[in-house]
């Protein structure tokens, strides 16, 4: 009777171990979700949390881009834009860019320098056009002047990072999209007389033209690609630019006839000169034609310093056709001036020549490669473009480049010689005329 006393005893006191145990585990349970320690990590949200958590995020932005779409639809025209030296008709040539409106029948929209806006019948009229800066003001169906869009203060435009809004244009009308930038400044810069804004750190860049509006729908200012930043004009520069258009008529653009690129090592050690930038092309019937030469080094234009192609674009930009200018250039480590009276930089069919326009490469066997297309040629109105491979010209299979220079020069003004062109994989016939 007695053991039977001392073994219910052991597990009574055994049941009461394990129950202090059990509680002890559970109030340390309890106390470490009530009180979690402090320099525990975060733990991250569910994978599905975070999915969630971004689809919301997207939802919302694209939500406000149809709000800013429906906004300026009626205010952005989209507009055919070409490029002075392209083919006339060579649809690869031909992009649309946003004509933003500032009137109930007047819109504004850059191209760019060194392009065109491409009236289209019934829709646009070109009414003058800054050919420097590739501004143009058009005149278009009228509109209720509830389709002018407001304008934004630029001191209230978002701190970076921060969204904003880009109108493209296609075939079919406006686009919209989101602009994402790291960094926004306010810039000088020697195309523009004022100020204009540069925005960097963008997730993806956008093209020429593109109008930039803010994500409440005021319009900000139009812009155009610059190294790895897009610069904008702002919108009350554009609106100003306009109304001297209107008053004072189309403004032509001056041009040298030559093309040029930097001025590396390589080409300082071989010229002689330190700074400045190379001519890398003179066209042969252009102001230039006889006063410059490839590999000539220009230092300045006029009273202007040149040490990028940048700068050159400025001051040619500032030039008036017809009035001379005078140029430092070096040639072969000698200093020397030369003097030029620029052209007018127009549209292709008003400098059309009847130059063929072609800088041509023997492959043995096959006929010509395509090195370079003189803008506004026989060439380039037909749409040859550098790298074509010439298989056959008029009746000459594989020819060599003075056989194609003797066929073109044997053929008379209007009369068509047959090319066949390999492109890449594509074959072609063209009909070029002189």
């Amino acid at each position: 009777m007695e053991e039977i006393r001392r073994r219910r005893g052991r597990d009574e006191t055994r049941l009461l171990l394990v129950t202090i145990a059990v509680s002890a585990l559970m109030l340390f349970l309890l106390a470490r979700f009530r009180f979690p320690e402090q320099g525990r990590a975060p733990q991250a949200p569910t994978q599905p949390l975070e999915r969630l958590a971004a689809s919301a995020t997207y939802d919302e932005l694209a939500g406000i881009l149809r709000g800013v779409d429906r906004q300026v639809s009626g205010a952005i025209v989209s507009v055919m834009a070409a490029s002075d030296s392209d083919a006339p008709g060579d649809d690869a040539a031909t992009t649309y860019v946003p004509a933003v409106r500032i009137g109930a029948d007047r819109a504004v929209a850059l191209p760019g320098a060194g392009r065109h806006v491409v009236a289209q019948s019934g829709r646009t009229r070109i009414l003058a056009a800054d050919s420097p800066h590739g501004v143009a003001l058009l005149q278009t169906p009228s509109v209720e002047p509830s389709n002018i869009p407001r304008l934004a203060v630029l001191d209230t435009l978002p701190e970076a990072p921060g969204y904003l809004a880009a109108i493209e244009a296609t075939a079919s009308g406006p686009a919209v999209r989101p602009i994402y930038f790291g960094r926004l400044d306010r810039v000088s810069d020697r195309r523009w007389k004022e100020p204009i804004l540069r925005f960097s750190g963008l997730q993806q860049m956008l093209p020429s033209g593109a109008a930039v509006f803010t994500l409440d729908a005021r319009f900000v200012g139009v812009g155009f690609p610059d190294d790895r930043a897009f610069l904008v004009v702002p919108a009350v520069s554009l609106l100003a630019e306009a109304e001297q258009l209107g008053l004072r008529g189309s403004v032509p653009a001056a041009d040298l006839g030559i093309e040029v690129q930097p001025l590396d090592a390589a080409m300082r050690a071989a010229t002689g000169a330190q700074t400045g930038i190379v001519v890398s092309y003179v066209h042969p019937s252009g102001p230039a034609a006889g006063q410059l030469e490839p590999a000539d080094v220009i230092t300045a234009v006029g009273s202007m310093a040149i040490r990028t192609p940048a700068d050159y674009t400025a001051a040619v930009m500032q030039l008036s056709p017809g009035a001379g200018v005078a140029l430092a250039t070096v040639r072969a480590g000698r200093s020397m001036i030369v003097n030029v009276t620029p052209g007018v930089r127009g549209s292709p069919a008003d400098q059309a020549t009847s130059e063929l326009g072609l800088e041509l490469r023997a492959v043995k066997g096959l006929g010509v490669e395509v090195v370079r297309v003189a803008p506004r040629s026989a060439a380039a109105r037909a749409g040859i473009r550098a790298g074509d491979l010439l298989t056959a010209f008029g009746a000459a299979n594989a020819p060599d480049p003075a056989t194609v220079a003797k066929v073109f020069g044997g053929i008379a003004s209007g009369q068509y010689v047959i090319v066949r062109v390999e492109r890449g994989s594509t074959h072609l016939v063209v009909p070029l005329t002189k």
